[in-house]
């Protein structure tokens, strides 16, 4: 479907947020207010460009919210250190003004001891005309706690970032056959890829490759499985415990055993991985759908071409039935991710939430994804293309930066997709496989529970951590031996907090969901 530039389609909210922004703030700000933000320090920011807390964009914020009677002060907290550092500041009274964390649990917990801002009696169409024109009401509400506007969640817009398939067309092609569309389909492409042979690598052709990791068995192998339309309270459910898990991990085993799927999924550090794909090894993988093109893995695809000139790919899901939709995705496909909320502290609530609507703001949203027209992007065919200096100057700001709306609506379709400007010059490919991840509506997303979940905070982390040591010992069992090593591993999984975080669950989702 035909779609107008994000840039363009944002033009006009612009001029209102803009106009709104200069109406009733020009007497405020003869005064000034500083509001500090949270940021997650990657290690990104590149040496030209300064660092975390002063950089081309941290003038820019401020340039903007004088206007609001703001200044912004960035605190950097490591990123793979997040999840300590966090729950410390919080609890010491030190967290920043403006925070966000994946961790809802921890945010619910907060807002019940009464330790965050509700911001719901502060909200009208004048103080927060940004986020009451981008979040829905049913967006508001996943973010309420007893009723109060504690958090404003990050809607996930799934544009391709999903798990899929990639398999090498020249192979099919040098085979006659069709993209598979359905389990059947793909298993028989793999037996092809065995004992045909198409790229000519011999004993070293891996037919399909599967990272060490619980993202892509359940995500993607379990739809082809799963016999019931997967809503309400399975969805609550963690992925091991459904009945369905033992299916999806023996078609694993099964297609390990025949020589189908590679060892892959015991490398650690997905080093091997990355070589097969490159050297023209592999026929066929499953991962998130960025994985041949991004340049946080290294360009693979480029380089796969560099190695063997003819190689091309194509995205497929062929995880399901024939007679069935697509379910791909199933266990990562989040309405929303990320929650942005505040601690209560000595710094105006107002002002908070002042610089907390500027970040839903068009403009704001426009700098962190596309940076400046003109020297980071430019306009072709009604689709912004990234100039040389946006890898330099944008691409390190969302991750460390975060932003509250992302403003690319299902039901707005003249908004291009962020994503969709990405990767040139395989950018027809990823679009050709955008609209395969996309969910929409997420009719299959878990249910939100804003409700304390104490077993889950207490087990899960190690829970996690056994069963996915467990998963590469379930897949590589020897023949006649997959039923003792997967019976075993869910035993030890329900024993050690399995069982408690299930029932939480369950209980959680009849008592909000009223079923």
């Amino acid at each position: 479907m035909k779609r107008r530039v994000l840039i363009l389609a944002l033009a006009a909210l612009l001029a209102v947020a803009m106009g709104a922004s200069a109406t009733g703030t020009r007497e405020a700000a003869s005064t000034v207010t500083t509001v500090t933000q949270l940021c997650w320090d990657r290690g990104q920011v590149p040496s030209a460009e300064g660092d975390i807390t002063k950089n081309w964009y941290t003038d820019f914020v401020n340039q903007k919210v004088a206007a609001l009677g703001l200044k912004v002060e960035f605190k950097p907290v490591q990123r793979n250190k997040e999840a300590e550092i966090l729950p410390t500041l919080l609890a010491a009274g030190n967290a920043p003004d403006i925070c966000y964390s994946y961790d809802k649990n921890l945010i619910v917990q907060f807002a019940l001891d009464g330790g965050l801002v509700d911001f719901g009696p502060l909200m009208d169409q004048k103080s927060a005309r940004n986020l009451l024109g981008y979040y829905r009401s049913e967006d508001l509400k996943a973010g309420q706690v007893n009723g109060g506007q504690f958090m404003f969640r990050y809607m996930n817009t799934n544009d391709g970032t999903l798990s899929l398939t990639w398999i090498r067309q020249d192979w099919l092609d040098s085979l006659g056959l069709a993209v598979p569309t359905d389990l059947d389909s793909f298993t028989a492409m793999l037996r092809a890829f065995k004992t045909k042979d198409p790229g000519g690598k011999g004993a070293k052709t891996v037919p399909w490759a599967v990272k060490k990791s619980t993202n892509y068995w359940d995500n993607n192998v379990m739809p082809a499985f799963v016999k019931d339309k997967p809503v309400g309270e399975k969805m609550a459910v963690p992925s091991p415990l459904w009945p369905e898990a033992k299916d999806a991990l023996r078609y694993m085993n099964q297609c390990y055993n025949e020589g189908l799927l590679g060892d892959l999924i015991l490398d650690k550090d997905d080093t091997l991985f990355k070589q097969k794909f490159v050297l023209g090894e592999m026929g066929a993988l499953t991962d998130v759908a960025h994985w041949p093109f991004h340049s946080a893995y290294g360009e693979l695809y480029k380089n796969l071409q560099k190695n063997v000139p003819q190689a091309k790919i194509v995205p497929a899901t062929p995880f399901r039935k024939a007679s069935e939709e697509n379910w791909v995705a199933l266990f990562r496909s989040e309405i929303y991710t990320m929650s942005f909320f505040s601690p209560k502290n000595k710094t105006p609530e107002a002002a908070k939430l002042a610089y907390m609507d500027w970040l839903a703001s068009p403009e704001c949203v426009n700098a962190v994804l596309y940076g400046v027209e003109g020297r980071d992007f430019e306009i072709k065919d009604n689709m912004p293309v990234k100039l040389e200096s946006w890898n330099k100057k944008v691409s390190w700001l969302q991750p460390q930066y975060g932003n509250v709306s992302m403003r690319a609506f299902w039901d707005r379709p003249e908004i291009k997709l962020p994503t969709e400007m990405d990767f040139p010059p395989y950018q027809q490919l990823w679009l050709s496989a955008n609209p395969m991840a996309r969910r929409g509506d997420h009719p299959w997303a878990r249910p939100e529970i804003n409700a304390p979940t104490p077993m889950a905070v207490k087990y899960t982390a190690q829970i996690t951590s056994e069963w996915n040591n467990a998963l590469p010992k379930i897949v590589t069992a020897a023949p006649g031996k997959f039923n003792a090593v997967f019976d075993a591993a869910v035993a030890e999984y329900r024993r050690n907090g399995g069982d408690a975080v299930e029932k939480e669950a369950r209980e959680l989702y009849r008592k909000i969901y009223g079923k």
